[in-house]
């Protein structure tokens, strides 16, 4: 090929890969992704006028300056991908069509053996269902894919990203060491491949979903939301929501706009909105009711409080020295009665004393 036309060719791909990769506004990204979509369909026909590939060559033959336009369709996929759409039937189309360019990326790298056996042992195999089994394919996964970026990187350092790192490729300068270079450029086309596998298996799973969908047809026009009944919701906005003064139910009983429930007399109203309003700010536990005083006093009457003890009761004589003390009061009746009692009670004591001798008490059970 000529220079200027290699030129040209390398322009087209460094143009397409700044409007993905550059930040845009949401209103002008759209814009961005069909300017780059075009500028990759140009890139893909002269690709092929120029017969870049072919599938008669090995990978000996491949050109590492040529090698990095295999990435085309993969861009080209993600960018297809990433289109707004109206409607199922033209996110399908969008979907086909990014399924196509990625299944001949992956055709093309693997035509000259770039991907081998244990990588496509890993990458290019279903899923096992058994939660075991996935979580050790994707750590697997994850590793091989983490040390191949980890590798490129040591080769191409700086790049921030996939279209940064394939816009590195494409400005690889000729003084660049070539074993170096072509390492670099076919490293990247295995991290390519691995992340097209990804890239097919999200189509798909979204192409079965948009298939089990429910037929738009059976959708009444307008709104995506409208068609949805909301008849029961008390947030349904209408007229008669923001007419304060219409009806509160509709004529099947339903409530047509929010209401708070009030005392049925009116004069009352205020009253009791000021009740609540006082219950509101209020301490979370009970307050007392009486003071202390007030409370003893209360619990002396009902008689659970014992009087007496304390110092005088402590002074006070016994009821043996009460009982000594009245049989001293020589002469009286009083006097009497009480040395009688004295009296019964030393009997009592020496009958009980006599009955009861001196270590007859526990004996454990021996007699």
């Amino acid at each position: 090929m000529s220079a200027d036309f290699s030129a040209s060719l390398s322009s087209v791909f460094l143009r397409a890969l700044s409007s993905l990769s550059s930040p845009h506004s949401p209103a002008s990204t759209q814009q961005s992704l069909l300017s780059a979509i075009s500028d990759l369909q140009l890139l893909s026909s002269r690709v092929d006028d120029l017969a870049l590939f072919s599938d008669n060559e090995t990978v000996d033959d491949l050109g590492t300056k040529d090698a990095v336009y295999m990435l085309v369709d993969y861009v080209w996929g993600e960018a297809v991908g990433r289109v707004r759409t109206e409607g199922r039937e033209e996110r399908m189309t969008r979907l086909r069509e990014s399924e196509r360019h990625f299944r001949t990326f992956l055709d093309r790298v693997q035509s000259y053996g770039l991907v081998g056996e244990a990588n496509k042992a890993l990458f290019d195999k279903p899923i096992p269902p058994d939660f075991a089994l996935r979580r050790e394919v994707k750590i697997k996964q994850f590793k091989a894919e983490k040390e191949l970026r980890a590798r490129i990187a040591s080769l191409l350092p700086g790049a921030a990203g996939d279209y940064e790192l394939f816009s590195k490729l494409v400005e690889l300068p000729s003084q660049y060491e070539e074993d170096k270079a072509r390492e670099a450029v076919f490293c990247s086309l295995r991290l390519g491949w691995i992340l097209a596998l990804g890239q097919m298996r999200s189509v798909a799973e979204e192409m079965e979903l948009l298939r089990n969908a429910p037929s738009e047809q059976s959708q009444p026009p307008g709104n995506d939301r409208e068609w949805e009944d909301r008849s029961w919701r008390l947030d349904k906005i209408n007229q008669v929501l923001t007419d304060v003064n219409g009806p509160l139910l509709d004529p099947q009983g339903r409530p047509l706009r929010p209401f708070t429930l009030m005392p049925s007399n009116t004069s009352s109203v205020a009253a009791d909105r000021q009740r609540l309003q006082a219950q509101v700010f209020r301490p979370s536990h009970r307050l007392p009711t009486m003071s202390i005083d007030e409370f003893l006093a209360e619990e002396q009457r009902r008689g659970n409080l014992l009087s007496g003890g304390g110092a005088a009761s402590e002074n006070a004589p016994t009821s043996s020295e009460q009982m000594q003390l009245g049989t001293e009061m020589d002469g009286t009746a009083f006097a009497d009665e009480r040395a009688e009692e004295q009296r019964r009670k030393d009997e009592n004591w020496a009958v009980w004393t006599e009955s009861n001798p001196k270590g007859s008490g526990n004996r454990g059970n021996k007699g």
